[in-house]
């Protein structure tokens, strides 16, 4: 159980910086 709820919150973290990423390209356009 402890492996399987770390494996979700490092999910959650890359889902965040997959989301974050964009939202700082457009942000910033280089």
């Amino acid at each position: 159980m402890e492996a399987l709820q770390a494996f979700q919150i490092l999910d959650l973290r890359i889902g965040r910086i997959l989301k974050a990423e964009p939202h700082e390209k457009a942000r910033k356009p280089s």
